[in-house]
């Protein structure tokens, strides 16, 4: 499927998600007082999705608007190629169309558009500290070789 009907086919999903949650925010102040805020609850590329959510329940919800657009449009999802990460302590899994998604490792990296993408926790006298960690793949050493 070409990347133009694609979009006009998947575009609504991505819009109301956007639009319906907040997703993982991120903001900015700058030296001269300026705030700028940025909320993020989905990245996609063509099949591929990437969902975000400040909790469990806002990922739940965004995952049962997604499987009834699935349903709607007869897009069909392997549920072994879904891939749950989060920061939440504890043994914590969700449901996707009756299909138990098991939680990744933090530790642990996934590939999502090319790079690999992991998450480490660091616990220090003060909180915890996120640090995302993304490398991209060594397609350099690959044409030297």
């Amino acid at each position: 499927m070409s990347l133009i009907f694609w979009r006009i086919y998947y575009d609504p999903l991505i819009t109301k998600i956007d639009r319906d949650f907040e997703g993982f925010s991120i903001s900015v102040k700058t030296p001269t007082g300026s705030e700028y805020k940025i909320n993020l609850s989905v990245m996609a590329y063509m099949n591929d999705s990437l969902w975000i959510a400040e909790s469990k329940i806002q990922l739940e919800e965004i995952l049962k608007t997604a499987s009834s657009f699935y349903k709607m449009t007869e897009i069909k999802v392997n549920a072994n190629k879904l891939i749950f990460l989060t920061n939440a302590r504890g043994n914590t899994s969700m449901f996707f169309e009756n299909q138990i998604l098991e939680r990744r490792q933090q530790d642990e990296p996934f590939r999502y558009l090319g790079y690999e993408i992991w998450k480490k926790i660091e616990i220090s006298g003060l909180g915890t500290e996120e640090e995302y960690e993304i490398i991209e793949k060594k397609k350099s050493e690959d044409k030297t070789e």
